[in-house]
């Protein structure tokens, strides 16, 4: 078995096998892109199309490449969870992703806070997965944890300078490098 199937294996032992089972997904595309739900209540998807308003995945290697949509999917199915919700997880055999989409977002005076709404869904769901695992005596197979506010390219804050202590704060409160980007290479 390799290190993304014995992933998927923690994954079912740990949480709900039906929450796995229902929500995961997998690609092997050279890129691909992950979209918002199309209304309010609807998961994030895979799409192949491309498009702004998506994280563009870029899998050269056309390794698999797992999506498991966790708002209006995967937490709706663990009873335990009631905190604030990030959008999904992509991963692979090397990376383990937590990913946010503010796709939606239209001025750059919203985006600051946005992407602060952001961070908070995102530690909320990390700090989730890190405490399931513990409890569970699992851990993450030495994964590079990382964690992605997406907004459309152009619509970043202009400041750019502002996220270095952000991402520095982030990494000490959870442990995992952030990332204010459209895109992931794996």
């Amino acid at each position: 078995m390799n290190r993304n199937e014995i992933m998927v294996a923690q994954l079912i032992e740990i949480f709900s096998q039906q929450a796995v089972q229902v929500c995961l997904e997998s690609e092997t595309k050279s890129y691909f892109y992950i979209c918002e739900g199309l209304h309010d209540n609807e998961k994030s998807f895979i799409m192949a199309d491309e498009t702004e308003k998506g994280f563009k995945v870029i899998n050269v290697k056309q390794k698999t490449i797992y999506h498991l949509p966790t708002d209006h999917c995967f937490l709706e199915y663990l009873a335990t969870y009631q905190g604030k919700r990030s959008d999904c997880i992509i991963f692979d055999d090397t990376h383990f992703c937590f990913v946010e989409l503010k796709l939606d977002v239209t001025s750059h005076r919203k985006a600051a806070d946005e992407a602060g709404e952001a961070r908070d869904q995102l530690g909320a769901v990390i700090e989730y997965f890190k405490k399931s695992f513990q409890t569970a005596s699992k851990d993450f197979l030495g994964y590079n944890l990382e964690a992605f506010v997406v907004m459309q390219q152009k619509i970043y804050p202009r400041h750019r300078a502002r996220l270095v202590p952000l991402q520095k704060r982030f990494k000490d409160m959870y442990g995992v490098e952030l990332f204010e980007k459209s895109e992931k290479a794996f």
